[in-house]
């Protein structure tokens, strides 16, 4: 009798306790791009001559843009900070905005990461079910100073 129940519970255990594991290399993931598009973001506000007045790109900005994205890929190591994060999964933008204090124009540098979640169970995200894999995303926005 006990071998019965525990053929029935031991498919539902499995999957609770891979699920768990899995949820929790997600969410360590996605805390670890999540301070690399902050530090990526706040490399972008200091480098110097990127921008102009009108938030307008200068000859700088393309080599601040690719530094950014090696720092927020790799984070100053030689391999990457996520096994299958390249640096097609970082984008950065700049937009022109008023802030309500002091209300004057400022550029505004968002650097965002999206990146599917590799499982290690492949396809699925648990074992057993058909729960596909998830992507992660980060972004972090800051104010462009470029001293």
């Amino acid at each position: 009798m006990a071998m019965v129940e525990l053929a029935i519970l031991m498919p539902l255990l499995v999957m609770l306790v891979f699920g768990v594991f899995e949820l929790g290399r997600a969410l360590y993931q996605e805390q670890l791009i999540t301070k690399a598009a902050t530090a990526g973001a706040r490399y972008m506000t200091r480098a110097y001559g990127a921008l102009d007045q009108d938030c307008a790109t200068q000859s700088s900005w393309d080599s601040a843009v690719d530094n950014a994205k090696t720092l927020t890929v790799f984070a100053g190591q030689e391999t990457p900070l996520i096994t299958n994060l390249e640096l097609s999964d970082v984008a950065v933008a700049v937009t022109r905005r008023v802030l309500p204090s002091p209300a004057s124009p400022v550029c505004v540098i968002q650097l965002t990461v999206t990146l599917p979640f590799a499982s290690i169970f492949g396809e699925t995200l648990v074992p057993f079910t058909s729960i596909g894999v998830m992507t992660l995303n980060a972004s972090a926005e800051a104010v462009y100073i470029g001293e």
